[in-house]
């Protein structure tokens, strides 16, 4: 059997999560082979068993077009987007359809593009859909009325799909547009380190009591504000993934690899300055975090993560001047000074959904006998 995922390339969150589910499919499907079609980096996928990695040069679906710090949407240039994605679709349905065929793929699991449930169709094979939000909700208060059209083909292509498994913090609308739809617990990464050997690794030494804070937002943290931030709080260790800045006494920046992964690094830090967005917050929650967000702009399903994520986590916001400006200190220490929160959301979603995939692995397999 050859399953293929589809992987959305805008963020690392749709593939983090995915990435998890295909370990856990691995694991409980010996028998199946994996591809992965995605514009994100290849190393997001690495080490899981009977996975080929085939990249493509721009993602499957448009995403947004987010400003140079990620804290908003540029959105005459994500609405041109989808329409350029648009004018292309029968093109890229036939392409994609013609390399499934090539490949003998039976399945296809989507996080999240809608195009995958047409190009399921033109294959007449089922696409299982994973996300906390459809792509047409997210555009709704971004595309004007004259452009209607644009929602009515994403919305076709959701219609196409089998099943959602719809992750927690996510929106009530556009259930009926999926023939089944099944509520499933968070998918997140967990460490695969001891913090201790962490500590190590970074040179960090046990007995210093300095709260961590680790800035986790791919990079796109201001220098000069993460310096102006270190400075006027000495008394915490700021750790990033700027390799090239090794920065003061209380900064320490980290390199990830095959022997040292985010969750890792995560688990040792006290707090975490990083925009919302599923994936970062879903490992908080997992690793019992404390969370300082500043608001972004245009992402609607921010209203979501607002509301619901201190439920589950301590959570601060700061404003965006205050954020670029480096003027942490005091949201980060109220934030430290909050109790950590025991979660309400069981966070086995990988495990479930890689049963639910094998339950229609099966399906497949007695369709195509």
């Amino acid at each position: 059997m050859q399953l293929l995922f589809y992987v959305s390339g805008h963020g690392y969150g749709h593939a983090t999560r995915s990435s998890e589910i295909l370990r856990a499919l691995a694991a409980q499907q010996p028998r199946c082979r994996f591809h992965v079609r995605t514009s994100v980096p290849e190393h997001l996928f690495a080490g899981i068993e009977r996975t080929t990695f085939h990249p493509l040069p721009e993602s499957l679906d448009p995403g947004v077009v987010e400003d140079a710090d990620s804290l908003g949407i540029d959105v005459p240039a994500t609405v041109e987007a989808i329409e350029r994605a648009y004018h292309r679709r029968a093109a890229m349905v036939s392409q994609e359809a013609a390399w499934l065929r090539s490949h003998e793929i039976a399945l296809i699991v989507a996080d999240f593009p809608p195009l995958a449930g047409e190009i399921a169709t033109a294959c007449a094979i089922p696409c299982l859909g994973i996300g906390n939000f459809t792509w047409d909700w997210i555009y709704e208060p971004l595309i004007e009325h004259d452009r209607r059209r644009l929602q009515d083909w994403l919305r076709d292509g959701y219609r196409q799909m089998t099943c959602w498994l719809k992750l927690p913090f996510s929106h009530d609308e556009n259930r009926e547009l999926f023939p089944q739809v099944l509520d499933v617990p968070l998918v997140a990464r967990h460490p695969r380190r001891a913090a201790a050997e962490v500590l190590r690794q970074l040179a960090i030494d046990r007995e210093d009591r300095r709260p961590r804070v680790l800035l986790a937002m791919r990079g796109r943290i201001p220098p000069e504000a993460r310096a102006a931030a270190a400075k006027a709080n000495p008394e915490m260790l700021f750790l990033h993934f700027d390799p090239e800045d090794a920065g003061k006494s209380n900064e320490i920046a980290v390199m990830l690899g095959s022997d040292l992964a985010f969750p890792d690094v995560l688990n040792i830090a006290d707090a975490v300055v990083s925009k919302f967005g599923y994936g970062t917050v879903s490992e908080c929650i997992a690793a019992r975090k404390r969370l300082l967000c500043p608001p972004r702009l245009n992402f609607r399903e921010d209203e979501i993560f607002a509301r619901e994520a201190p439920r589950q986590l301590p959570l601060t916001t700061i404003s965006q001047a205050d954020f670029r400006a480096g003027c942490w200190s005091q949201p980060l220490r109220r934030l430290l000074d909050q109790p950590i929160i025991e979660p309400t959301l069981p966070t086995d979603g990988a495990e479930l959904c890689a049963r639910e995939i094998g339950r229609w692995v099966t399906y497949a397999k007695d369709s195509h006998a």
